[in-house]
């Protein structure tokens, strides 16, 4: 399969509209580095305008997963939210993660010194328990006819039950706090996301995730505008009764300083961020590499996680070539998810060819998979399976784990990193995961265009 062929017709994905982004208050952008005392200032002054006033207010905000310093913002909004909101929660979106440990939520919120409690008196931090009904709170459907319409017919006989963290449900305010970064299912993260899947369950996780399946990573990270999925997840979100504002940021590499803040509704504030993101968030190119090295950062502890470091450079690996994940600290390929086992990583056509074989497997497994693989082809006739790459584990995961998942193995002692960097076919890329890379000829194809 050539990379450089000619992609076939998916769902338009629509550009952000006029005026969306302006609607968000905006401080910095794509240049230079925000201080302490800005940031402060800014965000003091945008919850001053805000009616918290006695209202009880969720504030989400990321897992260690991601790249972001939020003891920059967290105090400066504890102290806007002190003495006015009746009871601060703060909800940690983990989508389907594993819950953070109590050092590890210290450590993430800058409280290593005191602790949370002290540190934010009077917030309360939970993680998302997705996996207990009990906290789990039903919003209603999203009837099969509008999933057709928003997906541009990719789905046309499957309702969305709408189900959120019963935190957020009876808020009578949720503000979200999160960067904004490529995305390889929804084109850049942020904004409703947080909500859906990020503090939701299985049923907006499965589609979600199958609808970018479907569209291909590979087509749609890094696509600036309102892809099928960013609709998808919008309208549930309009589900959602209560007051919903968000901070978002541009997270300089490294994730200790910000290039920019914005504040208002979830779809303005991420909107803003995005235009951002898409400037300093992306590299191009201007050839493909036959072999890439993705140096993946402690902060991902399984394969689940650390597989960004594949599809954040897999656009600029040649026809052919070979990714390695350099993770030798990552010893699990998903312990959340141990279908991923039974599935192993193939090709989107490997799934949709054999429908009737996988319908019934959590989706969002299925998308994971080909996340992990990239374009490809699959013949049933033959059973012959084609990647257009080559996927290499260079992590403690056994070679016969990596076997059972349908990817090769590569001891990572056997790597000479600093050789490769000196090697002109091969790209390293230190901390992968969240700058994504394209080729320089992809530069203009941006938004508006079919996904």
């Amino acid at each position: 399969m050539s990379q450089t062929q000619t992609q076939p017709e998916g769902p338009t994905i629509h550009p952000i509209p006029e005026g969306l982004a302006e609607r968000a208050a905006l401080l910095g952008g794509p240049d230079g580095v925000l201080t302490d005392e800005q940031i402060t200032g800014f965000l003091t002054e945008q919850l001053a305008g805000q009616d918290l006033e006695g209202r009880s207010v969720c504030l989400i905000i990321p897992d260690g997963t991601r790249s972001v310093p939020l003891p920059k913002v967290l105090p400066a909004i504890h102290d806007a939210l002190a003495g006015r909101a009746s009871s601060v929660t703060v909800l940690i979106a983990l989508g389907t993660h594993a819950a953070m440990s109590e050092t590890a939520i210290d450590t993430l919120l800058g409280a290593t010194e005191h602790g949370a409690a002290q540190t934010y008196p009077e917030w309360t931090v939970v993680n998302h328990a997705w996996d207990d009904p009990e906290q789990i709170a039903d919003l209603g459907e999203i009837p099969a006819e509008q999933i057709a319409e928003l997906t541009g017919g990719l789905l046309t006989d499957i309702p969305m039950r709408v189900q959120i963290n019963r935190l957020v449900a009876e808020s009578d305010v949720n503000l979200i706090v999160g960067p904004v970064f490529p995305h390889e299912v929804v084109g850049f993260s942020g904004g409703n996301k947080y909500f859906f899947p990020g503090c939701s369950v299985h049923d907006v996780i499965d589609i979600s995730h199958w609808v970018g399946a479907l569209i291909t990573a590979s087509r749609i990270i890094g696509t600036l505008g309102i892809t099928p999925v960013r609709q998808l997840i919008d309208a549930a979100s309009d589900l959602i009764d209560s007051t919903k504002l968000a901070v978002t940021m541009d997270v300089i590499s490294g994730g200790q300083d910000l290039n920019a803040v914005a504040f208002g509704d979830p779809q303005a504030a991420w909107a803003a961020m995005a235009k951002i993101s898409a400037q300093t968030h992306i590299t191009y190119v201007d050839k493909p590499y036959q072999r890439i090295v993705a140096l993946v950062p402690e902060m991902y502890d399984d394969m689940w996680t650390g597989a960004k470091g594949f599809y954040k450079s897999e656009p600029v690996c040649a026809d052919g070539g070979d990714v390695i994940i350099y993770a030798p600290h990552i010893t699990e390929v998903a312990a959340m998810h141990p279908g991923i086992r039974d599935i192993g990583y193939h090709n989107i056509e490997y799934f949709t060819k054999q429908w009737d074989r996988f319908k019934d497997h959590p989706w969002g497994e299925l998308a994971h998979s080909t996340h992990v693989t990239g374009l490809g082809t699959y013949d049933p006739e033959t059973g012959e399976e084609k990647q257009r790459v080559n996927r290499y584990f260079a992590t403690s995961i056994p070679k016969e784990e990596c076997e059972v998942h349908n990817v090769l193995h590569k001891d990572p002692a056997t790597l000479d990193i600093e050789a490769l960097r000196n090697d002109p076919d091969t790209l390293v890329i230190d901390h992968a995961g969240e700058v994504l890379f394209r080729l320089a000829s992809e530069r203009d194809g941006a938004a508006g265009q079919s996904a």
